[in-house]
């Protein structure tokens, strides 16, 4: 978690430019879509104005669905710790999910196979200046 924290932040405090090179905008800006760095407009109650959120969202699970092409070359580390953040959790995923089958006398891994391969998984980066978290990849 602390190295998936920090190469968040060390992806968030980088210049504008680099942190485009994974734009989620296509066809020109005209279109967004799902994965890759964009900027979300938050209205604030009471009329206190907008505020903006960096955010990048990338797709870790299945496999062969990520897009490369969206995910930070910098910092260097970014990919490997998230590939690692994003097995980790899966395992702790595969792990509660047996527990339930066991609970509910149930084929051990009843659960497990059941998504085991097609489960979609993401990753939610948000930073709002040198300020950044990292959203539990959720499933």
């Amino acid at each position: 978690m602390d190295a998936m924290m920090s190469a968040s932040r060390d992806f968030f405090r980088q210049p504008p430019e680099e942190k485009n090179k994974c734009s989620n905008l296509i066809d020109d800006g005209e279109h967004l879509e799902m994965e890759g760095y964009g900027n979300d407009k938050v209205v604030t109650p009471q009329d206190q104005g907008l505020s903006w959120n960096d955010r990048l969202h990338l797709r870790v699970e299945p496999q062969d669905e990520r897009n490369f092409a969206k995910w930070p070359t910098h910092p260097e580390s970014f990919r490997d710790v998230l590939l690692e953040y994003a097995s980790r959790t899966k395992r702790i995923r595969d792990l509660i999910l047996r527990s339930i089958a066991k609970i509910l006398d149930l084929d051990e891994d009843y659960f497990v196979n059941k998504i085991s391969n097609t489960a979609r998984g993401f990753a939610r980066e948000m930073g709002n200046g040198t300020m950044s978290q990292s959203s539990l990849i959720h499933w």
